[in-house]
């Protein structure tokens, strides 16, 4: 007797075999997996998602093998390609980075709330002194990347009042710098357009655009937090950076050996990262975050 609850469905021969695989790896028997997998897709909670995840997982190993997926991290501590002439391999890996110190002319503030004003005004110096040291980053690398992510991870921010309403500020950051030569971003399907700073605790609640990653990779060197980190997706397919408009990047001019080269450069910045002390005439913090 046939059971009322029963579906009939024909799948791909490819789609087939790659749950035979999965209900091999994770069990009990395929109608059981795949009861599971519908079961999971059609709910919403923690429990299911961690679930669909764990297969998508096991299924990307399957389909490309362990060798792709390890190349894939490694992208992210180093990048490389051959010179001009094809026979030198160029090596540039990620690195800590310490920049000079940042100290700003008189800044004048009149309101009560300049304490305030200040933290707000410290992101855009520090912004703009990255930006001018660019040029000086690329040196220490050994070689010009095409895109090039910079990442504030540690920045100590002190702001002294030195006489009616006018304020010194000096910073001190310290950096940790991504480069990437043009074949690993094409071939790595890591999203290096969209590097976002995350909680940890929403990306293990709340998770991420199952659509467009495969997974979520935890840059983590690039903060210090002990509550979030920098985020990259790695996503199912590859991605069309011929397309992307760049918007958020920054084009730098950077001159070298062999003439002048425009690099992409994206400047990451989180508050949590940034430690603001402020001092009164009288030596007194009035502010420290």
């Amino acid at each position: 007797m046939t059971s009322k609850n029963r579906i009939t469905v024909n799948f791909k021969k490819e789609s087939f075999r790659l749950l035979e695989s999965l209900a091999r790896e994770h069990g009990p028997s395929l109608a059981g997996l795949t009861q599971s997998i519908v079961t999971a897709a059609v709910r919403n909670n923690v429990a299911d998602k961690l679930y669909l995840e764990k297969l998508r997982s096991s299924a990307a190993l399957m389909k490309s093998g362990d060798k792709e997926n390890e190349d894939t991290g490694k992208i992210l501590l180093q990048t490389s390609k051959l010179d001009e002439y094809g026979n030198e391999n160029i090596v540039l890996r990620a690195c800590p980075v310490k920049l000079g110190d940042y100290i700003s002319q008189p800044v004048f503030l009149s309101e009560r709330d300049a304490a305030v004003i200040l933290k707000e005004r410290v992101r855009e110096y520090l912004k703009e002194h990255i930006k001018n040291c660019i040029p000086a980053v690329v040196g220490q690398l050994g070689g010009t990347p095409d895109m090039l992510h910079l990442f504030v991870k540690k920045a100590n921010v002190r702001c002294d009042k030195t006489q009616k309403d006018f304020w010194s500020i000096r910073i001190t950051p310290e950096l940790h710098v991504i480069p990437v030569f043009n074949n690993d971003l094409h071939r790595s399907r890591l999203d290096f357009l969209n590097i976002r700073y995350r909680n940890f605790r929403d990306v293990a609640v709340k998770g991420w655009d199952n659509q467009k990653y495969e997974k979520m990779l935890l840059i983590d060197t690039a903060s210090r937090s002990r509550s979030g980190g920098y985020f990259i997706g790695l996503s199912w397919s590859d991605i069309d950076y011929l397309s992307y408009s760049y918007e958020d990047f920054l084009a730098k001019e950077i001159s070298f050996s062999r003439g002048k080269k425009e690099l992409l450069c994206q400047i990451h910045i989180h508050n949590r990262d940034v430690n603001v002390k402020v001092f009164n005439e009288s030596g007194d913090r009035i502010l420290s975050r």
